[in-house]
């Protein structure tokens, strides 16, 4: 067979998540027609003490049991690609930026590993379809066509020094067909982590209400991790906007969005007072924030429930 190309991938632009290859394992997992959100769900943010983050990501392996797929792990072939291209398998391929020439921005300048999704080839031309971004820093995905023996090359290279990568091949199957439900992988948390949350929430964001009130010293020796953990919040919450069990009511959609926007305009009267250094502006728009604050804790309390009793 001089051409292929498998139907159904999918690439994902509603936002950046987490890193290039799961970008790519949503698009290919498409074509199984596994939604995105069930990869998204795989990973919470969930708040600490003291403005702290953790990250809780559900292994993939257990994915692979529950969405009914499987992911083989090797190193590339051009036989092999095309073999499973053939058997209607996405291809998951790693290659060194220093010697893939689409990437124009790190072409020949920089050595970064990054994966591409390959779903379809033509011999004649001697081209690979793609899924890939145009630039390091983009979240954009496209499909392209691309040199196969320039794909072939790019990962060949990967596997040597400096990255020195060990298998640069992932090869997604589709496995038994499973009814795939947000509860489903909702199940993988504990319903306890998600009690703990509001409890953690709340008390930072009361924290931070004192902050405001009392010391703009505080607001200023705090100023960098607070920023960093509102960021994290915004960006999680604006994640879960995308997911369809938390807008498949009107008023928890509406409390999720709320949420969003609070921590974003949190966000940005610390990024201005970081840009002014006045510590002081947070004082004097107290009220208002201090109002923003009390509506974020009431809002995340009825999420954090509604998260939790979906685990249980």
């Amino acid at each position: 067979m001089k051409n292929n190309r498998i139907e159904g991938v999918q690439p994902f632009n509603n936002f950046f998540f987490r890193s290039c290859y799961y970008h790519q394992l949503i698009a290919g997992l498409a074509a199984f027609d596994i939604p995105a959100e069930s990869i998204l769900l795989s990973y919470f943010v969930f708040p600490g003490k003291d403005f702290e983050i953790e990250k809780i990501v559900i292994p993939e392996k257990n994915l692979e049991k529950v969405l009914g797929y499987q992911n083989k792990r090797c190193n590339l072939s051009k036989k092999q690609l095309l073999h499973n291209i053939d058997k209607q398998r996405p291809v998951i391929v790693g290659v060194d930026c220093f010697h893939f020439e689409s990437r124009l921005d790190t072409y020949q300048k920089m050595h970064d590993p990054h994966y591409v999704l390959v779903y379809g080839y033509d011999l004649n031309n001697g081209t690979v379809n793609v899924v890939d971004h145009n630039y390091r820093n983009s979240w954009e995905y496209s499909e392209k066509i691309i040199s196969i023996d320039n794909l072939l090359y790019a990962n060949k290279m990967l596997r040597q020094r400096p990255l020195k990568r060990k298998t640069t091949m992932q090869i997604l199957k589709r496995g038994a067909n499973k009814k795939i439900d947000d509860s489903i992988i909702l199940k993988q948390y504990k319903s306890e982590s998600f009690q703990q949350a509001k409890i953690d929430s709340e008390l930072n964001l009361k924290t931070l209400k004192l902050m405001v009130s009392q010391s703009s010293t505080a607001l200023a020796d705090k100023s960098r991790i607070v920023t960093n953990y509102l960021q994290e919040m915004k960006n999680f919450f604006s994640n879960l906007s995308a997911v369809s069990v938390f807008n498949k009511t009107r008023d928890c959609l509406e409390k999720i969005l709320f949420i969003t926007s609070a921590y974003s305009n949190l966000l940005s009267i610390f990024w201005r007072m970081e840009n002014k250094n006045d510590y002081e502006f947070a004082y004097r728009h107290k009220e208002n924030i201090l109002r923003k604050i009390d509506e974020l804790i009431c809002s995340e309390k009825i999420i954090y429930d509604y998260i939790s009793e979906i685990c249980r």
